[in-house]
């Protein structure tokens, strides 16, 4: 990105001016930005219409709740286009493919509901960040921009809903006057699928014509407010003093230099008031009025004496029954929402902590389960004594004779025992080799690991594949063990 390739006046501009700015680049670049938005959700709409044409609703739901993946074209196109480089819809459509199912899983689930998705989404997708650096960085960056990224978000969504009911409208004002339709038996009739899926296909334009707003609307927001946060229009001056200057640049800054080390230094620094002053000063500030200021509210009196109100029985009983009952009736849908909230927010934490929730499952089950070392595992003999006190020499030997299944399974046996011994992993007899993998992976150094899985890679395919690896493979095998299993010898 060169700041000196930008298309767009580069100076910092009240959150508004920026999402106008926006529009303003969906009308230069309409063309690849609608195009490439119609490559993206025409096919997957008729795909629906075909897939799920006896449920309209279904179909129209998924078509919606998959919109942030359409506003990731938009947004690289219009990334690329406002320093300079407006890609062809073909390139653009390619590339877009290769980045889709970056964080693609976040955006459709746990961030689907963020109102603030289009100013969010250029921190996912250009600046490729994750984690605690997204959140991070999002905290920075909505400061100040995140209360109009959300009301951008409420304007489209009503623009969106005006549009589908408008066009709806003027669509039976078209329809003549001669005509008698019964629109009540039309609306509650059983079979209405025609009728939906009109009004899916004008919610398709609908989404169609605010979707690259939308999403350019937030970038704007996302490149003004970098533009507060680096200082892009000062560099940019700086630049052209620079290319002003020329040549002179060096000289003046030595004038410069010099005349500040020639100067007095009551010019440079001001001298400094002693700390009684200070002091005094800061108690005078202190105790003028505007920190001083005192206020008084009052409550009516029926509204402290329902507060203090202590027998909540004689209150409840005095009041009609058709109020107790609407209020029982809130009480219960708050506490159901309360419950969905709790429920959802305890699959979520499942969700987002299962590794560290499977790794305390797995050690403590290895630690329940896994009792005395095992000596005999699929069939093969890994006790301490098994085998000979240079096991890669004997599987060397065993190779040239051309017995391959064998040489693999002394080191594959010389290796569990070493991680036995070496680094305490604890294998159980009922163990398959993926387990005593993960189990590895669990105790071992990540370098030990790897290594052992490429080893039980190489033995897998030799016991059940009848794979013969080459040579070069074997001998890599014997070289990254030798120092574990001399050790272990």
């Amino acid at each position: 990105m060169d700041l000196g390739d930008i298309t767009a006046v580069v100076r910092p501009r009240n959150h508004w001016e920026a999402i106008d700015l926006g529009c303003l680049m969906v009308r230069r670049w309409w063309k690849p930005l609608y195009m490439g938005w119609l490559t993206i959700a025409a096919p997957l709409f008729i795909t629906l219409y075909v897939v799920l044409h006896e449920h309209p609703v279904i179909a129209m739901l998924i078509f919606w709740w998959l919109k942030p993946a359409y506003e990731r074209l938009p947004l690289l196109i219009v990334s690329q286009a406002l320093f300079g480089a407006v890609p062809r819809t073909r390139d653009a459509v390619r590339e877009y493919f290769g980045r889709l199912p970056y964080q693609l899983f976040q955006a459709l689930t746990i961030r689907r509901w963020v109102p603030t998705r289009s100013f969010d989404q250029p921190v996912t997708q250009l600046e490729a960040l994750g984690g605690p650096e997204r959140k991070r960085r999002l905290e920075l960056l909505r400061r100040t921009a995140g209360s109009p990224a959300f009301w951008l978000t409420m304007v489209c969504v009503h623009v969106e809903m005006f549009l589908t009911l408008g066009a709806l409208v003027l669509i039976f004002e078209l329809i003549p006057s001669e005509i008698d339709v019964d629109w009540w038996s039309l609306i509650i009739a059983q079979d209405t699928r025609a009728l939906d899926w009109l009004s899916n296909f004008v919610y398709f334009w609908a989404i169609t014509l605010v979707g690259p707003i939308y999403a350019v609307g937030g970038f704007s927001l996302y490149i003004n407010r970098r533009i507060e946060l680096e200082g892009w229009d000062i560099e940019l001056e700086f630049r052209r003093l620079a290319r002003r200057v020329g040549g002179r640049s060096t000289h003046i800054a030595m004038l410069v230099c010099l005349a500040l080390a020639c100067a007095p230094a009551e010019l440079l620094a001001e001298s400094s008031k002693d700390k009684t002053s200070s002091k005094m000063l800061i108690e005078e500030v202190m105790s003028g009025p505007e920190f001083n200021h005192e206020s008084v509210s009052r409550v009516p009196k029926a509204l402290r004496d329902w507060l203090e109100e202590e027998d909540e029985a004689t209150s409840v009983s005095s009041s009609p029954d058709w109020v107790v009952g609407m209020f029982r009736a809130i009480a219960q849908s708050v506490e159901f929402v309360l419950w969905v909230l709790v429920i959802s927010g305890v699959i979520w934490s499942i969700y987002r902590y299962r590794g560290w929730i499977a790794q305390f499952i797995d050690r403590k089950r290895g630690v329940d389960e896994v009792g005395e070392r095992p000596s005999v595992m699929f069939g093969l003999d890994v006790s301490p004594h098994a085998l000979g006190p240079h096991p890669i020499r004997s599987a060397e030997e065993l190779w040239v004779r051309a017995q391959h299944r064998e040489a693999l399974s002394v080191l594959y046996r010389a290796a569990l025992i070493a991680l036995m011994d070496r680094y305490q992993c604890r294998l159980s007899e009922s163990d398959t080799e993926g387990q005593c993998v993960a189990r590895v992976r669990r105790d071992a150094p990540t370098e030990a690991a790897d290594r052992f899985s490429r080893l039980t890679t190489l033995w897998q395919n030799v016991a059940y594949a009848h794979r013969i690896p080459s040579q070069e493979s074997f001998r890599e095998v014997c070289r990254t063990w030798s120092t574990d299993l001399t050790t272990h010898s």
